[in-house]
């Protein structure tokens, strides 16, 4: 459509809005026009609140968008076409309206079917899910065209996407419990977050090719380089671990024994995968290593999946380890036993790597409730390649992590090593940690650092859950 046709159609629009009683003006450039309406239907059904005008632009030559009150914003574009009086005008958009409503109900429906609680949200006009992220809970709206638009925290936190719709999550029809949803939703934030870094990346390292004219670029807050740290640089999402960065996966039973490809794949996203074929090797398992999650499938040959589940919160030095059932097909009664007894997934074979990833991470970073039992011990810490100052004392511990009173400066997601002087054991224990906080600020008396254990040097990780033990058993 050409600048003259469209002024001249917008014209048509001024005119006609005025003539009904509407409120008309231009908006700036000319290129569509402003109404307010009155109402006289009374409240739109759902909402939290009554309002006796509306505010719309119109859009082309027959569409108009609604833009006050908020609630009606989330509406797509309503064709008005024909209309000759304000009224008309309005049962368009009441019936736009409706059909929203109908669809967000039959969205909830799908969403309890799940058994994912969704809220009103908008002041009615919308829905609300909350989704586990690595930065904690979210809540992702649910949206009448069976589509979640993706929340902007957690992975997405500060993250500027390309385009508008890559916030929007269509709906799966294989999605079979909210564990399943979670994950796709996780996944595709954390793919779309490092697609974002990717091409900032790209932008900076084209602009210093480009010469020192662009280097100039570089000064914007939105391109310029990270600071250089105090410690070794923290491994990015792209390393070789990536979206798993190292946490520790236990496989049980003998169909995920079995699936090398699923293991192997497991491994190339980042995570240090463990399998046990048996049920009763468990136990074992957690006496040599501490895992932060574990897999376990539903048929276990003599016993079942679930019945593993309260031998493994019973083992020493477990709050809360969040364990996933895998079965051979859907079971919706096996699927809500397992959450009854306190399991934080239920999946089906196969299982898709690129899918599940990482809402395996997050699950694994216990953001929502704490894996592992702290004991307050103070014990002695070291850090060799630190000046002596620097040596501080833990006040908790526990199998995968320390709180150390130090006044050595190491910014989260910094890499260190460090020696746990550990009587009981009648020797040291070096191990390889990683800064999760810092808190409070440094000079103050209690400053210290939180820190997640990465390794361990050779066997010294059964001496370390020994010594828990005893801790255990001392309660």
């Amino acid at each position: 459509m050409n600048q003259a046709n469209e002024r001249r159609i917008q014209e048509h629009w001024l005119q006609l809005l005025r003539g009904m009683g509407a409120q008309a003006e231009w908006v700036a450039g000319e290129r569509c026009v402003r109404a307010r309406l009155p109402l006289r239907r009374g409240p739109f059904p759902g909402l939290e609140r009554s309002f006796e005008t509306l505010c719309l632009a119109t859009v082309g030559v027959r569409h108009v968008k609604c833009l006050e009150p908020e609630e009606l914003f989330q509406l797509p574009m309503v064709d008005i076409g024909g209309c000759e009086r304000c009224g008309q005008i309005e049962a368009r958009i009441r019936e736009a309206w409706e059909q929203q409503q109908h669809a967000l109900q039959q969205l909830r429906a799908q969403l309890a079917a799940l058994g994912a609680p969704a809220e009103r949200s908008g002041g009615g006009a919308g829905l609300e899910t909350p989704i586990t992220s690595t930065d904690g809970e979210l809540l992702a709206a649910a949206g009448p065209r069976s589509q979640l638009v993706l929340p902007g925290g957690g992975p997405l936190a500060g993250v500027h996407l390309a385009r508008a719709g890559d916030r929007l999550l269509a709906w799966d029809n294989t999605w079979e419990s909210a564990t399943d949803l979670e994950l796709a939703v996780t996944s595709r934030m954390t793919a779309l977050a490092r697609r974002a870094a990717q091409a900032a990346d790209q932008q900076r390292f084209d602009q210093v090719r480009r010469g020192p004219t662009a280097n100039a670029a570089l000064a914007h807050p939105g391109l310029a380089p990270r600071p250089a740290l105090s410690a070794e640089p923290a491994e990015s999402a792209d390393s070789a671990e990536g979206i798993g960065t190292g946490r520790r996966i236990l496989l049980v039973g003998p169909k995920l024994a079995g699936q090398a490809v699923l293991q192997r794949a497991l491994r190339e996203r980042g995570f240090q995968v463990h399998v046990e074929k048996r049920a009763g090797a468990v136990p074992g398992a957690f006496g040599q290593h501490s895992f932060e999650l574990v897999l376990v499938d539903t048929d276990l040959g003599r016993a079942e999946g679930l019945e593993l589940l309260p031998t493994i919160s019973a083992l020493p030095g477990l709050a809360a380890l969040p364990v996933v059932l895998v079965d051979e097909r859907s079971r919706p009664a096996r699927r809500q036993a397992a959450r009854e007894l306190g399991a934080a997934g239920y999946l089906v074979h196969p299982i898709d790597p690129d899918r599940v990833a990482a809402g395996l991470a997050a699950m694994a970073a216990g953001r929502r409730q704490r894996r592992f039992e702290r004991f307050a011990e103070r014990l002695a810490v070291v850090w060799p390649e630190r000046p002596a100052t620097s040596a501080g004392y833990t006040t908790a511990v526990s199998r995968l992590g320390l709180y150390v009173c130090t006044q050595l400066d190491l910014q989260p997601g910094n890499t260190a090593q460090c020696v746990l002087v550990v009587p009981e054991l009648g020797r040291n224990l070096p191990v390889r940690v990683e800064t999760v906080y810092r808190t409070p600020e440094l000079g103050t008396e209690d400053a210290g650092l939180a820190l997640r254990i990465r390794s361990f040097a050779e066997d010294d990780e059964p001496s370390w859950i020994r010594y828990l033990r005893g801790l255990t058993e001392q309660l």
